[in-house]
């Protein structure tokens, strides 16, 4: 019983966590500095809607997406790779 009681408490810690990050650590960065880059980068947009990177000139929201793009796939094999790993340590086959 205490076994269960103990797997479930492990269970209700890491829910949440991602690159070792609680949702309240996320929340925090947001409060914090994540919106004023945004407002920053908003005004950026605003007032300068092009950019120039190697030579080429390029929209920045173009940029912004290709940038988050590839973050987002990342994330998704580092997901994957940590999710394949906890799975097989759990469930071995003997």
């Amino acid at each position: 019983m205490k076994q269960q009681e103990q797997r479930a408490d492990d269970g209700a810690r890491r829910r949440g966590r991602f690159f070792g990050l609680r949702e309240e650590d996320l929340r925090e960065a947001w409060r914090g500095g994540v919106r004023s880059w945004m407002m920053m980068g908003n005004a950026a947009l605003l007032f300068f809607p092009r950019v120039t990177l190697l030579g080429r000139e390029l929209h920045l929201l173009d940029l912004g997406g290709v940038i988050a793009t590839t973050a987002m796939f990342g994330m998704a094999i580092a997901a994957a790779i940590g999710h394949t790993k906890r799975l097989y340590n759990e469930e071995r086959f003997s």
